[in-house]
């Protein structure tokens, strides 16, 4: 495979409750760098980016996204481009929930006309935006699964697609085959496996560690290395253990499988 280690990231929404303040950034920064992570991408921002940056510079981490709500790309686009810029990062992330309520089918078109009108002003720019998918996407919309329709109507705006490999399986698609379906489109992907649970009689889909749930990590990784995909970035919602230890294995489990 193409890939190598240093393309490796992790989302730090996964270890959100260890970083609030500059005591605690160092602290996770070095912590996931000497995990091995040579990237990170971030949720939020709990000091200054330009202290950030040189944390970020004397630790020999990169950014590979920061998600960034769409209302806040809508009304200081220019001071989120600043932001980027001093990070050296290219891609602006985020999700549709958080900016607007569900039903997704609800306020989807009025979504596509803003990130679409986000999508042309980054044109100028050296920056996109990726979009981060859940499941709930994949709802039937006009004859065909939403999230399908999403992307095809944002195309033409230069709208990138952050696929969240174990959102698509829990949504029932193959992500290996999403990944490829927008090859070339696809800068960043998501990965954390889907274990199945039980649980007083009950069959339950659970977040775990990479490698240690039911998803096709080889074929899911051979898409992206045939995608053009730029980074493999470990996103575990919830741990079952301490987070430091469930990234950590995902880590060592990806390199494994890159390296082979």
């Amino acid at each position: 495979m193409r890939f190598t280690p240093s393309q490796i990231g992790v989302q730090l929404y996964t270890l959100r409750d260890h970083f609030r303040t500059r005591e605690d950034v160092v602290h996770t920064l070095k912590a996931v760098r000497d995990i091995g992570y040579e990237a990170v991408q971030f949720f939020e921002m709990p000091i200054p980016v330009e202290e950030m940056r040189d944390i970020l510079k004397g630790l020999g981490l990169r950014v590979c996204g920061v998600d960034v709500t769409v209302k806040r790309l809508r009304s200081e686009l220019g001071r989120v481009l600043e932001e980027m810029k001093l990070l050296e990062c290219p891609y602006i992330t985020y999700s549709y929930g958080g900016d607007w309520g569900r039903p997704y089918a609800h306020g989807l078109e009025g979504y596509i006309a803003d990130i679409s009108a986000v999508g042309e002003q980054l044109k100028e720019t050296d920056c996109r935006f990726a979009y981060h998918n859940h499941s709930f996407e994949f709802i039937s919309y006009k004859g065909r699964n939403a999230l399908e329709y999403f992307y095809e109507q944002t195309e033409q705006a230069g709208i990138l697609a952050e696929i969240d490999t174990f959102w698509v399986q829990h949504g029932g698609g193959d992500p290996a085959a999403w990944i490829r379906k927008y090859k070339g489109r696809v800068p960043i992907i998501h990965l954390k496996d889907l274990a199945i649970g039980q649980s007083e009689g009950k069959v339950n889909q659970l977040f775990a560690e990479v490698g240690n749930g039911n998803m096709n990590w080889e074929a899911i990784i051979s898409a992206a290395d045939e995608s053009d995909v730029e980074w493999l970035v470990v996103e575990q919602d919830t741990c079952k253990q301490d987070p430091f230890l469930s990234v950590k294995e995902s880590y060592n489990y990806i390199k494994a499988v890159i390296t082979r």
